[in-house]
C-alpha cells in the first residue's frame, strides 16, 4: 500500500507537466518551462512495477547492502534515494546519476531542433547527457535520442540542438514518439563531478524538417567504458572519505542501488583511475584505457597510445580498431628496464566500417617499445594473440637487466580458448628491439595474462627463469568435444559411468589425450600427493558439479629455463589446483628477500594451496603443499594474486564466495615466519550472485606501499531483474548490450530469494568500468582511496 501511494503521488506530481508537454511542434511551438522537482532520481518503472506486483523494499536486490559477513539485508525505502533535485538544481550527480520525467506523449515531427536553456551553478566541465525516450516496438528495450552537453559555463546558457546530431541508442522510434526526458551523468562512459549542479529551465521546439539520425560508427573502441576526465589536475577535493575506507573489520560495502566508491565517498581523483606500475626508481605510472599517466611535479601528464594504435591498424587495412584493455588478453602493466626504456602491451582486434567486431581471428598482441620515455613508440606485432609481462615485484630486480620476458598464449573459441604457454626474450640493440623466437613451455598449459589476480608466473634471476604453469586438456568435461575422451575412459573402466569419477588426472594420464602430462607427475601413492577436502566445503549449488577430491584438479608444475644454455628442466610437480580440470585454476610465484620461491595454486571456488621452495633460487624441491588457513573451514576462493614485499610479507588477493555467494574481494597476508592470517574483506558488492573484479596488485619496491586496482562495474555479472532495472536507469547503453536471447524472458520483476535468482535473472556481458585504486602504506592494515599525493 505504501508503494502504491508513492507511485500515485508521483503520477499526481507529473500530471501538470504531462498536460504542458503533450503537444506537437506545429500545434504548440512556444517555450516550455520545466520544473526540476518533477524529475525523479529513482527509476519510475521500478516504482511502478513494485506497486503493480505488490513488492516491498526487501524484495529488491538493488535495494540491499552487504554490511557484514552475515547477509543481514539492510534496506531503505526507495523514496530515500529520490533526492536528486534540491533547491531547483540537479545536485549530487555522483549519488543520483539519472533524472527522469516520464509518461509524456510528444510528437515533434515538424521540428528540426530544440533550444535548451540551462543554468549551471559552476563551471565543472562535467559532461551530461540530455536524452529523449523514444521506444521502438521492433527493438527490445528502451530507445533514446541523446545529446552530450558539457557544463563548461557558469550561469545560464542557451543551446540549439539539431535533431540530426542526436546519438541514437537502441534504435529509437523517432521524434514523433517522445515519452520521457532524461538527464544522465554516467551515460557514454562519463563520470560526474560531485560538485556540479545544473538546472534544466526551458525546452523550445524549432520548426523545420530533420531526418531521423543514423548511428555513427565508433571506429576506435576501448573495452573500458570510462571516458578520460575533462578535469585532469582539477582543484576540487579528491574524495570526502573520513580517513581510510578499510580498517580492521570495516570494509567497503557497496550501497543501495549499486552505489560504489565514486558514489559513496565522492571519489573524484585528479587522474584517470587504472592499473599502477612502477619504474626502477619507484616512479608511479597509471594505465587507463588508451592513456599512460605520470606525475610531473604536482601535476599529472597523460600520453595517449591511440594515435600509434590507429596508425598500425590503418597499415593493416583495418577500418577500425578495438582495444581490449582491462580484460583477459589486455595486459595493463607498464614495464621498464634499468636503462629507462619503456614497454607496453596491447591486444587489439579489427572493426568493420560499421564499428563492429567481425572476426575473433583478427585479435593481435602488440608490443609498443619506447626508448625515450613515451615520446616515440615502435610497434611490434607478436606471434600469438595473448601476451603478458613478468612484473616487477619486491624481490626480482634481475628482471630489470634486460627487456622484459614476454609470455605468449594462443586463442581459440570456447574450449580451445587461452591455451599453451610460450615466452619471448627480446634483445635491445640501441633504440631497436629484436624479438627472437618463442620458447615453448607446454602446449597443454593454461594460457597467460589472467583477467583477475595478477601474480607472476615467470621470475628472473641473472641466469635462470622459473615458470609456473598448470596442465589442462584442450577439452573439458561437459563440452560438446569431450565425448571421445569419455568413451575411452569408459572402456578403460568398465561399469563406471560417473564422469566425476572417470575424469581424474590419474585416469586421463592413461589415455591418448593425457600423453602431454609431464613424466615427473607422481603416482597416486606418492607421499606428497594431493591433499583431500570434502564437498561440504563447497556451497551446495556448486557441489552439484564440482568433484570432491583435489586429485581431480589442475596439476601444477614449475619449469626452470637456463638463460645461458637455452635448456629447460623437467617440470617439477607442485600440487593440483582446485577440484576439477578448470581453466581458472592458475598459479602464481614470487621471490622472498632470501630468494625462496613462494607459490600459491588457485582453485575455482576452492581453498588455495601454498608452498615454498626448500632452497633459494631453486625449483628442485618444495615443501608439502598446505591450504591457506584450513582451520577456517576452507575458504572458497578464485583468481588469487601473489606479491612479496621487500620485508618478506606475502599478500594474496582473491575473489571469495566463502559462506555466502556474493564474491567479495578479500586479502590474505603472511608476515615473515608467521602463518597465513585469516581472510580480510576489502570490498563487497551490494548483491549475491556472480561478480568479477579484474583485480591486480602492485608493490612499490622503494617503500612497500601496496596499490590494489579493481573494476567497480565488472565486465561480467549476474543481475536479478530489479538490479538490471536499476542499472539501465544509470547506464542507458545497457539496452544495446544485454544478451536478450538468453536473458530477456527471465527479467520479469518479482521477489527473488537467494539461489532461485539463477533462474530469475541473467548473466550480463559488459565492457566494465569505474576502476578503483586503493593504497595501503602500512602493510595492508588499512586502505585509502588513492589520491594524487599517494603516488609521489
Amino acid at each position: 500500500m505504501e508503494h502504491q501511494q508513492q507511485v500515485t503521488a508521483v503520477k499526481l506530481r507529473l500530471f501538470p507537466a504531462l498536460l504542458a508537454l503533450a503537444f506537437s511542434c506545429g500545434a504548440a511551438p512556444d517555450k516550455l518551462k520545466l520544473d526540476m522537482a518533477e524529475f525523479r532520481s529513482v527509476s519510475p518503472e521500478l516504482l511502478r512495477a513494485m506497486a503493480e506486483k505488490n513488492l516491498t523494499e526487501q524484495d529488491l536486490w538493488s535495494n540491499q547492502e552487504f554490511s557484514s559477513r552475515e547477509w543481514r539485508l539492510p534496506h531503505k525505502s526507495p523514496a530515500e534515494f529520490d533526492r536528486g533535485v534540491r533547491e531547483g538544481f540537479w545536485r549530487d550527480m555522483h549519488r543520483n546519476p539519472t533524472l527522469a520525467l516520464t509518461g509524456l506523449k510528444l510528437d515533434w515531427t515538424g521540428c528540426r531542433a530544440i533550444r535548451v536553456r540551462l543554468e549551471s551553478a559552476l563551471k565543472s566541465n562535467n559532461v551530461i547527457t540530455l536524452a529523449f525516450r523514444s521506444d521502438n516496438p521492433e527493438a527490445k528495450g528502451r530507445g533514446y535520442l541523446c545529446f552530450e552537453i558539457p557544463l563548461d559555463f557558469t550561469g545560464e546558457k542557451e543551446l540549439e540542438l539539431d535533431f540530426a546530431d542526436a546519438r541514437p541508442i537502441n534504435r529509437p522510434a523517432g521524434w514523433d514518439r517522445i515519452s520521457g526526458v532524461y538527464l544522465f551523468a554516467k551515460a557514454g562512459g562519463h563520470h560526474p563531478n560531485p560538485y556540479a549542479a545544473v538546472r534544466l529551465m526551458e525546452i523550445s521546439p524549432v520548426p523545420g524538417r530533420a531526418e531521423i539520425p543514423a548511428a555513427k560508427p565508433e571506429l576506435y573502441q576501448v573495452r573500458l567504458t570510462d571516458r578520460p576526465t575533462p578535469n585532469l589536475n582539477h582543484s576540487w577535493p579528491e574524495d570526502r572519505a573520513d580517513g581510510p575506507v578499510v580498517t580492521g573489520d570495516r570494509f567497503i560495502s557497496y550501497g543501495h542501488h549499486s552505489r560504489a566508491e565514486r558514489d559513496l565517498y565522492a571519489w573524484y581523483p585528479r587522474y584517470n583511475p587504472g592499473y599502477v606500475s612502477f619504474s626502477p626508481e619507484g616512479r608511479a605510472y597509471i594505465a587507463a584505457g588508451e592513456l599512460i599517466q605520470y606525475l610531473d611535479g604536482s601535476d599529472w601528464r597523460a600520453v595517449s597510445l591511440r594515435p600509434h594504435l590507429e596508425k598500425w591498424a590503418k597499415e593493416q587495412g583495418w577500418a577500425g580498431l578495438y582495444h581490449n584493455w582491462g580484460a583477459q588478453g589486455g595486459e595493463p602493466v607498464i614495464r621498464f628496464d634499468r636503462d629507462g626504456n619503456a614497454y607496453v602491451l596491447a591486444q587489439v582486434e579489427a572493426l568493420n566500417g560499421s564499428g563492429r567486431r567481425y572476426d575473433w581471428r583478427t585479435r593481435t598482441a602488440l608490443l609498443l617499445f619506447s626508448p625515450d620515455r613515451f615520446k616515440t613508440f615502435r610497434v611490434h606485432r607478436l606471434p600469438l594473440p595473448i601476451a603478458g609481462f613478468e612484473k616487477i615485484d619486491g624481490n626480482n630486480p634481475a628482471a630489470l637487466d634486460r627487456p622484459p620476458v614476454i609470455l605468449l598464449s594462443d586463442y581459440g573459441y570456447f574450449d580451445a580458448g587461452y591455451r599453451g604457454l610460450k615466452f619471448l626474450l627480446p634483445k635491445r640493440n640501441g633504440d631497436t628491439l629484436e624479438l627472437g623466437e618463442p620458447v615453448e613451455i607446454s602446449e597443454a598449459a593454461i594460457g597467460c595474462n589472467y583477467h583477475s589476480g595478477d601474480g607472476n608466473i615467470v621470475l628472473s634471476t641473472p641466469d635462470k627463469l622459473f615458470v609456473i604453469w598448470g596442465w589442462l586438456l584442450e577439452y573439458r568435461p561437459g563440452s560438446r568435444w569431450c565425448g571421445a575422451i569419455l568413451e575411452e575412459l569408459k572402456k578403460l573402466h568398465p561399469g563406471e559411468t560417473d564422469p566425476a569419477k572417470l575424469w581424474t588426472v590419474d585416469n586421463l594420464a592413461k589415455t591418448r589425450y593425457g600423453r602431454s602430462l609431464p613424466a615427473s607427475f607422481p603416482g597416486p601413492d606418492a607421499p606428497e600427493r594431493n591433499m583431500r577436502f570434502d564437498s561440504q566445503y563447497h556451497h551446495p549449488f556448486h557441489s552439484r558439479f564440482n568433484p570432491a577430491d583435489s586429485r581431480n584438479g589442475v596439476p601444477t608444475f614449475i619449469t626452470t629455463y637456463d638463460l645461458k644454455t637455452g635448456r629447460k628442466s623437467e617440470p617439477v610437480y607442485i600440487g593440483s589446483a582446485g577440484s576439477g580440470l578448470d581453466g581458472h585454476n592458475w598459479g602464481a610465484i614470487s621471490f622472498d628477500p632470501q630468494g625462496y620461491i613462494e607459490v600459491i595454486v588457485n582453485g575455482h571456488h576452492n581453498p588455495t594451496l601454498y608452498t615454498r621452495s626448500k632452497q633459494p633460487y631453486s625449483a628442485e624441491a618444495f615443501e608439502p603443499v598446505r591450504f591457506i588457513r584450513p582451520e577456517q573451514g576452507q575458504e572458497r576462493c578464485s583468481y588469487g594474486s601473489l606479491n612479496c614485499g621487500t620485508d618478506g610479507t606475502l599478500y594474496s588477493f582473491h575473489r571469495s564466495s566463502t559462506g555466502v555467494y556474493n564474491n567479495r574481494l578479500v586479502m590474505f597476508r603472511k608476515k615473515p615466519g608467521q602463518p597465513w592470517e585469516p581472510a580480510r574483506t576489502i570490498v563487497a558488492p551490494s548483491k549475491l550472485l556472480y561478480h568479477s573484479w579484474m583485480h591486480k596488485v602492485a608493490i612499490n619496491p622503494r617503500n612497500n606501499f601496496l596499490y590494489l586496482t579493481y573494476l567497480a562495474v565488472p565486465p561480467q555479472s549476474f543481475w536479478p531483474p530489479d538490479y538490471y532495472e536499476t542499472m539501465r536507469f544509470i547506464y542507458p547503453e545497457l539496452e544495446e548490450t544485454l544478451p536478450y536471447s538468453g536473458s530477456a524472458g527471465r527479467m520479469t520483476l518479482k521477489p527473488v530469494r537467494h539461489w532461485e535468482s539463477w533462474e530469475a535473472g541473467g548473466m550480463v556481458q559488459l565492457r566494465g568500468g569505474e576502476p578503483v585504486i586503493l593504497v595501503s602504506k602500512d602493510n595492508g592494515e588499512s586502505w585509502s582511496l588513492a589520491r594524487t599525493g599517494d603516488f609521489r
